[in-house]
């Protein structure tokens, strides 16, 4: 192996670690919170010594961050890709529903509390902005194309903006991701649970309960 193929040999075992850690890194922080993780349990279950890991990651917070803008980069790209086709609002709506259900379920909720009360000013206001260009101003173009074509007729009457109407979905779609709403009989399977959910969601927020 010549110098050229072992360093691009190296880069490749490189991205590929890297991968591992915040891929690991992800699983723990969702289940047990940012306080509840160290990065020696993170090392061992990636087969890594402690210092051979900070190689990658200077501290817990940096990895963390980098969990945190996978996640919502990973999600701003699938998103995208179904508010861009060429169905009705209700239909992209529903879908993106499905998906934020099907690939969240408890996640989101550990990830607010952990950002709210474990990083600084500075690193929630850049997790904000990725946030907001990954989760919310997706669906408020979408609610803006609506209402430009429309199909949301009434929404100024009752004061709702597309920002409103984008956060709304949002904090619906959070609400039924509650681990115990979320729970069923054992009758349906995850994917037909997440797929009513997001039916009903949409549905009571375009047309209401009356």
């Amino acid at each position: 192996m010549d110098s050229k193929d072992k360093r691009n040999f190296e880069k490749g075992e490189h991205v590929e670690t890297r991968k591992a850690i915040i891929k690991t890194a992800h699983d723990l922080f969702m289940e047990y919170g940012y306080r509840s993780v160290s990065t020696r349990q993170i090392a061992d279950l990636c087969g890594l010594t402690q210092p051979a890991l900070y190689h990658h990651f200077t501290n817990k917070k940096e990895l963390y961050i980098e969990v945190i803008r996978e996640t919502i980069f990973k999600t701003q790209t699938a998103v995208q890709r179904i508010l861009k086709r060429p169905q009705s609002l209700r239909d992209r709506l529903q879908q993106y529903s499905y998906y934020m259900m099907l690939n969240h379920h408890e996640d989101l909720n550990q990830m607010f509390h952990d950002i709210e009360h474990q990083l600084d000013a500075d690193s929630q206001a850049q997790i904000y902005q990725w946030w907001m260009n990954g989760y919310l101003m997706p669906v408020v173009a979408v609610f803006e194309e609506a209402a430009k074509d429309g199909q949301l007729q009434n929404q100024y009457r009752f004061g709702a903006t597309p920002i409103d109407s984008a956060h709304f979905l949002l904090s619906l779609i959070k609400s039924s991701m509650e681990p115990a709403k979320f729970l069923n009989d054992g009758s349906k399977s995850r994917q037909e649970a997440a797929e009513e959910k997001s039916h009903m969601i949409v549905d009571v927020l375009l047309y209401g309960l009356s």
